[in-house]
């Protein structure tokens, strides 16, 4: 029988670090990962829109604006009282010399969040009372902001076991968790808004009951893998690199929502509708790469400590960036269809915005890609500068340039910040802790992709099936042709494709043979 061609281990030890592994098995089990990640969030996404229709029989739309605001001050809410310290976890789990160590780190964690955001959320509860938190005329504290808070306090709880799992690679429970929590919501809002008709407080304590649900279920969970025990040292730490990625995560959520925050002032609601539109079909791309990138970090950390930056991770990030790149191409091509498939015809000029804002979404992975270096170096102060400068980048742009440009403008805008963004987080990484990345094999990458994409995009005209077929073989013929040409692959590479496509071959002949001669 043949023998596959050697392939590079990942060596090292450690406690924290990951096992010996050829590359193929390593790559195969974070694409195993990614799958399980991917299929999980693109069916609690989908349960989203299927029960969307559902609500909106029973709730009218100044109901769905009060669950706007309410919902972006749970979100805000939930990153500010966390502190980030679900971050701290992917880190600082590779630290700990030992098993007790780590469950020190999740009981220290544990306890601190149990008593100081408590304490804050009280001191809101206490303000809104006063009525100082009577921002929105239409959204007061009383009765629809305090469901808010309360369920911002509750909610950052379930990031915690999400958070270990997820540096354990344990995607399996990562999906238990996260389907239980979408299920419960769904559940509790059909009953409280479909059934008994609660309107917009019966959405809003909906999410209130199912955060406490999750809230119960996420301490239970982390209370079994903590150990009862403080440390001064390790909250410190943990602080210490969560702490600056506050105003970063806040930057970040701005930067994703600026561009319709502006078009509102200057293209009619039409506009802004359809750009809407073609900003969900883009939002494709993103459950592929956030996908990647939950799967790849752990990863990557676990082999940076055991091997350092000169090992099996530049290349395991050029093999990220292929997937990430093929999947941006695919959804690029495909999402316009989608719209044209799935809309009346007045809704069809979205599909324009939806290839600029896809790639987009990929800069946006190079970011998470190339940050690797500045979440291992656990120097995390200059973050939120960068961040805030691409968010700047894109706020600036539009408000400069969308006048003369209305939607295309904002999506042109939107990738350019994050390229923005990529590239400046990029040099800092570098500056940290530099990680030889590949730059030369993702340079052609990109010409496939550009390339593919164009080749996909002769395909006008009505959806038929030959304009399906040019964009399929757009993605799976001329994507990898070019790849071809401009010799991505390397010989250890190509030898062993060639060896997996023989045992592949065999295993067909065999089984044709088994089954003529049954």
């Amino acid at each position: 029988m043949d023998q596959p061609p050697h392939s590079p281990t990942l060596g090292g030890s450690g406690p924290r670090a990951a096992q010996n592994e050829s590359l193929p098995r390593q790559l195969f089990r974070l694409g195993r990962n990614t799958g399980t990640y991917l299929v999980t969030d693109a069916l609690v996404k989908g349960m989203a829109l299927i029960l969307a229709p559902i609500y909106t029989r029973v709730l009218n739309p100044s109901a769905y604006g009060i669950l706007a605001i309410a919902s972006t001050v749970t979100l805000l809410l939930t990153l500010t009282l966390g502190l980030a310290l679900n971050a701290a976890i992917t880190r600082l789990y590779f630290e700990a010399e030992s098993a007790k160590d780590e469950r020190t780190l999740y009981g220290t964690i544990l306890i601190f969040l149990l008593v100081i955001p408590g304490v804050l959320t009280l001191g809101l509860e206490l303000a809104g009372d006063a009525g100082y938190l009577d921002f929105f005329r239409s959204v007061p504290y009383d009765p629809y902001l305090r469901y808010a808070v309360w369920a911002a306090y509750l909610g950052v709880f379930l990031d915690v076991p999400l958070a270990i799992y997820t540096t354990r690679q344990e995607p399996r429970k990562v999906v238990g968790i996260t389907l239980f929590n979408a299920l419960t919501l769904a559940a509790v809002t059909i009953l409280l808004v479909v059934v008994l008709r609660e309107g917009v407080l019966g959405a809003l304590r909906a999410a209130l009951i199912t955060s406490a649900a999750a809230a119960v279920v996420s301490v239970l969970l982390t209370a079994r893998m903590a150990a009862a025990r403080f440390s001064w040292m390790l909250l410190k730490a943990a602080l210490l690199f969560s702490l600056p990625l506050i105003p970063h995560l806040l930057s970040q959520w701005s930067l994703s929502v600026s561009d319709r925050i502006v078009l509102q002032g200057y293209v009619p609601y039409a506009q802004l509708g359809l750009y809407s539109l073609g900003a969900s079909v883009a939002a494709a791309a993103s459950l592929g790469v956030n996908a990647l990138s939950r799967a790849f970090t752990p990863a990557v950390t676990a082999q940076l400590k055991r091997e350092g930056p000169q090992g099996q991770v530049p290349r395991i990030g050029t093999f990220w960036f292929a997937g990430a790149t093929w999947a941006c191409v695919f959804v690029a091509l495909f999402g316009g269809d989608i719209i044209r498939l799935l809309t009346p015809s007045s809704f069809h000029q979205a599909a324009r915005v939806v290839p600029v804002l896809v790639f987009g979404h990929l800069a946006f992975g190079v970011y998470q890609l190339v940050t690797q270096g500045t979440w291992y170096s656990m120097k995390t102060i200059t973050i939120p500068i960068v961040t805030f400068g691409a968010a700047a980048v894109n706020v600036g742009l539009n408000l400069v340039i969308l006048p003369w440009g209305g939607i295309m403008t904002a999506a042109w805008a939107t990738l350019i910040a994050y390229v923005v963004l990529a590239f400046t987080q990029g040099l800092l990484a570098h500056r940290l802790y530099p990680i030889p990345w590949e730059l030369k094999r993702w340079t052609k990458l990109l010409v496939a992709g550009a390339l593919a994409f164009v080749a996909g995009t002769a395909a006008t005209g009505a959806l038929t099936v030959s304009h399906i077929a040019v964009e399929l073989a757009a993605v799976f013929v001329a994507f990898p042709l070019v790849l071809l040409v401009l010799a991505f692959w390397t010989p250890d590479e190509r030898r062993w494709l060639r060896y997996r496509f023989v045992v592949a071959r065999a295993a067909l002949v065999g089984r044709v043979r088994l089954s003529l001669g049954r």
